[in-house]
């Protein structure tokens, strides 16, 4: 799987921002996610940086996991640039290797490799990785084989272990990707739903369904505030002109044929990316679909449950991302949020990877040669994946050039719409956040005596009564204490910037970024699901060491 992998991930390895729509985006946040992380904030939901040095609280809505992924590699002595790539490179190959997991346990270690490698390989992963540059967005690829992985197994097995591995990696998609969790959530549930039908057992229903109500509770603490305090942001900006969804449904013949390229998404059918399923893909769904229709085949139940799931699969986001399926899109407001229907080729990449594994059990128990055959596809895969393989260009940029000072004076935005910013900020101050209090009225003597992305410490001497603009963005959790007392600092300005005033004398103000309600209780949430794994360990330890001594007496 290694080896497979290297091709796709080279460009990755040569010490270089690659192009791409997004990728300019992503030094950003990996530096103001690592400074946050220094402060001793595990979710740096506030990025002081951003906005000009306003800031705003982009990590409270985006998920957090590839920064986690690019700190571990920060913390080792990457630079930012090395950090993201070996990250997304890292990915890329976990990708693989959990298809693999999933693959080779449906069906054998042969078609296990062909999944493997057919994933990393397909047209809507090379997109997201050379096109796109949609890194948070292909974080998510890896945890979906890994999910259906688990939650297979502990229907399978009903054992405490797999129940862990469930929730956790339901937790991780939660923490990857808001879009592909919202798409890949509802194919669960009704795995889980099918799952219990099958096997007509109430205890896979709920075995599975704690799992799944685990995973929400893990990955409380960033989906519950994401979610409930999305009424603060401009959120909004994501459903209008060019991002309307309305613009990017895809063509049916598009999925057939739709030249390579790297361009944008635009209404009509002649857009400047590819939504090809590509041709081995489809394929892989055609042959799986003959196979289930031929029982003789694909004897197995299991397998033949497995393949029925992944074309239904296919076929529901093949619906989702044509026109077809307009008024479903009119009538379920979240589903705008996705802005691009055609981000449902990632399940159809996902399901038509697994497909591929589905001719494998045609070769199985035909001796040690025949049964490897199925592997000679690979090298097919790769070199027909090739072109594709590559970036458009390469950004001049070093990693001085995304220092924390650097991303405030250049004003380097990470979203194309700002729909991030405060929604009490009407528009953006004319220059970037020169100092961080300055008085509007009055006569007063400051100096600033502690400054960091969420706690500021200022001695305030002041001759008259004074006004204050204190230049941070204001948002539900910043608090100003003048000596010790709260001061309502919600802004009454188009710049959304917070404004206190003090009387005469000298002041100790400490302006804070602090949890809400909402936020302290989702966390709370998190910390009950953290504690309920550490006690299922346990369980499981014990079942495991159970098992094992049943094996030895056996033996």
């Amino acid at each position: 799987m290694v080896l497979a992998a290297i091709p796709a991930m080279l460009p990755l390895l040569h010490g270089k921002l690659t192009s791409g729509h997004d990728s300019l985006f992503y030094p950003p946040r990996v530096v103001t996610f690592e400074e946050g992380l220094k402060e001793g904030r595990l979710l740096p939901r506030w990025t002081q940086e951003f906005a000009g040095g306003y800031g705003e609280p982009y990590f409270n809505f985006s998920p957090p996991l590839l920064y986690y992924v690019t700190s571990l590699f920060r913390f080792a002595g990457a630079g930012v640039i090395d950090s993201l790539n070996f990250a997304v490179a890292f990915l890329l190959l976990l990708s693989g290797f959990t298809m693999y997991l999933l693959a080779a346990e449906i069906f054998d270690r042969a078609g296990g490799l062909v999944a493997g490698a057919a994933y990393m390989y397909a047209p809507y992963t090379l997109t997201d990785l050379y096109v796109r540059a949609a890194y948070a967005e292909f974080s998510a690829f890896a945890t979906l084989p890994l999910i259906f992985w688990s939650f297979y197994k502990l229907a399978q097995t009903r054992q405490i272990r797999y129940l862990i591995a469930a929730a956790c990696s339901y937790a991780l998609l939660l923490l990857c990707h808001n879009p592909v969790s919202l798409i890949f959530t509802p194919f669960l549930l009704l795995m889980i739903l099918l799952s219990a039908l099958r096997q007509r057992s109430r205890a896979v229903l709920l075995s599975q369904s704690a799992a799944f109500v685990l995973g929400l509770a893990l990955s409380a603490f960033f989906w519950a505030p994401s979610l409930l305090e999305k009424k603060y942001i401009q959120i909004e900006r994501l459903l209008q002109n060019a991002l309307e969804y309305q613009n990017h449904f895809v063509y049916f013949r598009q999925l057939f044929n739709s030249p390579w390229g790297y361009g944008i998404s635009t209404p009509g059918p002649n857009d400047g990316m590819s939504f090809e399923i590509g041709a081995f893909y489809l394929a892989a769904l055609g042959v799986g679909g003959l196979m289930l229709l031929a029982r003789p085949l694909l004897p197995n139940r299991e397998q033949r449950w497995f393949v029925a799931l992944m074309l239904i699969m296919a076929a529901a986001s093949i619906f989702f991302m044509t026109e077809a399926s307009s008024i479903a899109w009119a009538y379920l407001p979240p589903l705008q949020y996705l802005q691009f229907p055609w981000r449902f080729l990632v399940i159809v990449a996902m399901a038509s990877s697994i497909l591929a594994a589905v001719p494998s059990v045609l070769t199985r128990g035909r001796g040690r040669f025949v049964e490897w055959l199925p592997v000679l596809i690979i090298p097919v895969i790769i070199l027909t994946s090739l072109s594709k393989c590559k970036p458009n260009a390469v950004h001049p940029y070093k990693d001085d050039f995304f220092k924390a000072e650097n991303i405030i004076a250049r004003k380097l935005e990470t979203s194309t719409v700002l729909e991030y910013r405060p929604k009490w900020v009407q528009n953006d101050p004319p220059g970037s956040a020169a100092s961080p209090l300055d008085l509007t009225a009055g006569s007063a003597r400051l100096e600033v005596q502690q400054r960091s992305q969420t706690r500021y410490r200022f001695q305030i001497d002041a001759r008259t009564p004074s006004y204050f603009r204190f230049n941070v963005h204001y948002f539900p959790g910043w608090r100003v204490e003048v000596d010790g007392v709260g001061r309502d600092v919600e802004p009454n300005n188009r710049f959304g910037l917070m404004e206190f005033s003090v009387e005469p004398g000298v002041h100790d103000v400490v302006a804070r970024f602090q949890n809400t309600p909402i936020r302290a209780t989702a966390e709370a949430v998190s910390q009950l699901g953290i504690v309920m794994i550490l006690i299922l360990s346990i369980y499981a330890c014990g079942e495991i060491k159970a098992r094992a001594s049943v094996l030895r007496s056996e033996d």
